[in-house]
């Protein structure tokens, strides 16, 4: 009698759990299967959301898309204002309110966001996916508008917009041309990071044409340039071992450029004073390229716009701030990377990148360093974070002072480069 008093209390407490408790079955099974599983347990008070990107059972890692999305959550809205919570290991979350999620199960990878107002008698609300999540925890923070971001991410387009009606070239619109050209009529060996760290008078050169040899296989012609008589780029042709592979063309009309042409897809160059725009197409996005001159340097903003959305969340912006006589490059506000050309307290290092985490931790520096400058030869040596040297350059010039041969050098992996010039 005892022993069925016993179990008759056992079930009815076990009824009275599951009435007070009401568990969001997100995943699979229930964590009691699965004991190796956390329990999270989370107190009323702050609103919490919960980002949840658990791999699955045959992954161990988290994709791209999964980091980007944290980061917007993070860029995007006031983090004071809720704990962000982001769970990417099975496990048994319970709310003070008596809600569960159950996220014990392993096996799939498995994508939501949930938020909770803090409050005991609030329910969560869930979303089981990461996408449109910014937009989703705005809504349960019962904004008016829309985040501060994304604000200015609307304005931005309307700005894009109205530039496509504009077409202003003034002598400001003349020098950041220019200084736009330049990057396109040197030979692609004299760039690293998208930045020119040496550059060559090619007055009266007509054609550039450049041979990679890397001792193992047979010397390749893999570049092209043709120049027209101002030294501005005509056309430029990309060659690997199979042949041509990419085409890109210049067409000017007044001696001012209006189209690139890249293997037969032409680009609209407009002008406005101190301001060169255009937009090309890139994996289902319209991206806007404002590109303005300060102090002698090309400073770009990239608009990437998701296309044929409303929900301005999935737009995002790069752009370059000059700063203590460096290029620094921001992702939605957020320190990136950094390029310095000429270090006044290091006479010999012209050139430097730096690239950050999201905790602006650096996590890559190189250097380059001219260590050797003669008048047929230059040797500049490449460093990394250890300051420990990793690679040289080594520039030869013919008798119109024009790189004759490059050799790189790095860690006893050879490349060769020789360069022949045709004149007008």
């Amino acid at each position: 009698m005892k022993t069925l008093n016993l179990i008759i209390l056992l079930i009815l407490f076990t009824i009275n759990a599951y009435a007070q408790n009401e568990t969001i079955h997100l995943q699979g099974m229930l964590s009691s299967q699965n004991s190796s599983v956390d329990t999270l347990y989370f107190k009323s008070g702050i609103p919490q959301v919960f980002l949840i990107q658990i791999p699955g059972m045959h992954n161990n890692y988290l994709s791209n898309e999964d980091n980007v999305e944290k980061k917007r959550l993070e860029n995007h809205l006031n983090v004071k204002e809720f704990k962000l919570n982001h769970i990417v290991n099975p496990s048994y979350i319970q709310l003070e309110n008596g809600e569960i999620i159950d996220l014990s199960s392993s096996y799939d990878p498995y994508r939501a966001i949930v938020f909770w107002n803090g409050k005991k008698d609030s329910k969560l609300k869930k979303l089981e996916t990461n996408r449109n999540s910014t937009q989703f925890v705005t809504e349960e923070l019962n904004r008016d508008k829309l985040i501060t971001y994304l604000n200015k991410i609307g304005i931005i387009k309307n700005e894009n917009n109205q530039l496509n009606d504009m077409n202003n070239f003034t002598e400001k619109s003349k020098q950041l041309m220019d200084v736009f050209l330049e990057q396109y009529t040197q030979p692609n060996v004299f760039k690293t990071q998208n930045t020119l760290f040496y550059q060559q008078d090619q007055k009266n050169v007509h054609t550039i044409i450049m041979y990679e040899d890397n001792s193992k296989e047979p010397k390749f012609k893999s570049q092209e340039i043709v120049l027209n008589k101002l030294g501005k780029p005509v056309k430029i042709n990309e060659f690997d071992r199979n042949g041509l592979f990419e085409i890109t063309e210049f067409e000017y009309e007044n001696d001012i450029l209006k189209n690139i042409i890249k293997n037969g897809n032409s680009t609209q160059i407009q002008f406005n004073d101190n301001q060169l725009f255009y937009t090309v197409d890139y994996i289902q996005k319209d991206v806007t390229h404002i590109v303005t001159l300060e102090n002698g340097y090309l400073l770009e903003k990239r608009f990437f716009v998701e296309q044929g959305k409303k929900i301005e969340e999935y737009d995002y912006m790069y752009e370059d701030r000059y700063e203590k006589g460096c290029i620094n490059n921001y992702l939605n506000g957020v320190l990136k990377t950094s390029s310095c050309v000429k270090n006044e307290t290091e006479p010999n290092e012209i050139f430097a990148f730096t690239s950050y985490n999201d905790r602006l931790d650096e996590i890559q520096k190189i250097r380059f360093k001219m260590v050797k400058k003669e008048n047929r030869e230059m040797i500049i040596t490449i460093s990394d974070n250890s300051n420990e040297v990793v690679a040289d350059y080594n520039f030869k010039f013919n008798d119109n002072n024009l790189v004759e041969t490059f050799v790189y050098d790095k860690r006893k992996r050879v490349v060769k480069c020789y360069f022949e010039y045709t004149y007008y």
